[in-house]
């Protein structure tokens, strides 16, 4: 009896420094945080931890209307404020991140990474860019072929060269290209107290073209950014949202209007019906010759409507989702009828979470947790590709409550 209770307690401890061998030699598991049916995200890694400068920190994916992260070559591309430069970082699977290559150099610490945008032509797989340097009242258009090698091998077709804008300390720039390859940018500037939104056009053929203001926008007097949101709508047709930062009234003709450029002409201004909407803590996005914008406003709700060109009739619809700040758009395609997608913070600044509409915003989805516990580190610190690669959404997010803040970067595998 006692030999049979020794040989039982001997497997026992056998099978026991198995389980535990077994579990310490297991490869780690990928981080994902498990939601409910229609969305889980597959990956939730960490992209960059350079973002140590006090005024910079908070703001280094800032920010919600501008482009700052997108799918091309087989790689998630970032592109993010390390306090001294605007740096592009790359991967495969959002966990693992490559180093911090510079792409802009030395841009005016104090304007953080709002001095900075992209847009990336999928068919041509080319990457343009557009900086401002508030200090100096200039601003730099500059665009490449991008390769699977990531930042360091991307073939820039331009050298950098600096423009002068027409007022001073432009910043909050948005570049877009329309159907005949013109490049397009907009950017806020000033002139004493009379803000204005600049749109530049360099006409093809673009690598010898000239630079020509084509028109500026005129806002009033305030002391927050006055500044525009281009989209490309297809048969060289482009859409402009125009708006400021806060939610005075004062801010601008209105918040928040949209004009179109017919090819010849930019139309009249069609003013959005709110006057408490955040013009920089939200996203437009452009599908075919629909217009689709969200924004997060005083009232902790979400505004969205959406427009087909010319947009001088809106469709509105105004919702409920405990958001303070913090709100990206994203589209399953950029052509026919497709599924948006609204990213957002929760008021509590520890969730993330994501809902989607298949009815052109008429109706949401209820909210899905893409993460948890990652302190948001301000309002508008984030950034979402405006179309998913198949069915995967990247968005990347500031968290941290102080130096050294993160840069978080979430792939949403949808549904």
């Amino acid at each position: 009896m006692l030999k049979r209770n020794f040989a039982a307690v001997l497997v026992i401890i056998v099978m026991f420094l198995a389980l535990i061998s077994f579990l310490a030699l297991r490869p780690a598991e990928t981080p994902a945080i498990a939601t409910s049916s229609g969305s889980s995200a597959i990956a939730v890694g960490t992209v960059s931890k350079s973002c140590t400068n006090s005024d910079v920190g908070k703001l280094c994916a800032s920010q919600d209307s501008q482009i700052k992260t997108f799918f091309g070559s087989g790689l998630y591309w970032v592109f993010t404020s390390s306090a001294t430069n605007v740096v592009c970082q790359t991967s495969s699977d959002a966990i693992t991140w490559s180093s911090a290559t510079a792409i802009v150099d030395a841009p005016p610490v104090e304007d953080e990474n709002t001095t900075f945008s992209a847009y990336y032509n999928s068919t041509t797989n080319i990457m343009y860019y557009a900086a401002t340097w508030p200090s100096t009242n200039e601003f730099q258009v500059r665009w490449g072929t991008l390769s699977s090698s990531g930042c360091g091998s991307i073939s820039w077709e331009v050298s950098k060269v600096n423009h002068t804008s027409t007022y001073t300390e432009p910043s909050v720039p948005t570049i877009t290209q329309d159907s005949s390859g013109d490049i397009w940018v907009s950017f806020g500037s000033r002139e004493s107290t009379t803000q204005y939104d600049e749109v530049w056009e360099c006409a093809t053929p673009v690598t010898s073209c000239a630079w020509t203001l084509n028109h500026s926008f005129t806002g009033t007097s305030h002391h927050s950014q006055f500044f525009g949101i281009l989209n490309n709508m297809g048969s060289n047709h482009l859409s402009l949202v125009l708006g400021c930062t806060g939610d005075t009234p004062t801010c601008g003709p209105a918040l928040v209007n949209v004009t179109t450029w017919s090819g010849s002409a930019w139309g009249s201004l069609t003013t959005i019906p709110t006057n408490k909407m955040y013009a920089d803590s939200g996203s437009v996005i452009s599908v075919g010759n629909s217009l689709y914008a969200a924004f997060s406003t005083s009232t902790d709700g979400v505004d969205f409507w959406h427009c087909t060109y010319p947009c001088t009739s809106i469709t509105q619809s105004t919702f409920d989702t405990g958001i303070v700040y913090g709100v990206s758009l994203s589209a399953s395609s950029n052509t026919g009828s497709p599924t948006l997608w609204l990213i957002a913070f929760a008021a509590n600044k520890t969730t993330l979470f994501i809902q989607n509409s298949t009815n052109s915003g008429s109706t949401w989805g209820s909210p899905i947790v893409v993460e948890k516990g990652a302190y948001w580190s301000h309002g508008n610190d984030m950034n979402a590709m405006q179309y998913s690669n198949g069915n995967e959404l990247g968005i990347m997010y500031g968290t941290g409550t102080g130096i050294p803040y993160l840069v978080n970067y979430a792939v949403v595998h949808l549904h």
